[in-house]
């Protein structure tokens, strides 16, 4: 039965990323290579939600805090000043650590609570 589910999880993901690439070539988007990273950290945590595995939400986590920082940092909504930059953008990263404990709490089999102190930092 893992195995089955395994392979689904797998499959789910490789046909998230067809349609994440189907729709770039179809969307003009102009901020469209800031949306890759919290894409891929959104495919590594429900990967990681369908597997019950916590290892797949680390690098969900991580991602998706690089990928949301550098998109509010450099997207539609960026400051004007460019001072407060590097603050948001580490809070927005230690989110991302911190999303890691609060998914695995929920969905896996294990707590990582190790994620708490990067992103408590």
């Amino acid at each position: 039965m893992t195995k089955k589910r395994n392979d689904l999880a797998g499959g789910i993901v490789l046909i998230g990323l067809g349609l994440l690439f189907l729709v770039g070539r179809i969307v003009n988007l102009d901020n469209w290579g800031l949306l890759f990273l919290p894409a891929l950290g959104a495919i590594f945590m429900i990967w990681g939600i369908l597997a019950r595995e916590g290892g797949l939400m680390i690098p969900g986590g991580i991602i998706s805090g690089i990928g949301w920082g550098s998109y509010l940092i450099a997207g539609p909504w960026a400051l004007d000043s460019a001072l407060d930059d590097g603050g948001l953008f580490m809070i927005v990263f230690g989110i991302g650590f911190m999303s890691i404990t609060l998914f695995s709490l929920i969905f896996a089999h294990e707590t990582h609570w190790w994620a708490l102190i990067p992103g408590g930092i």
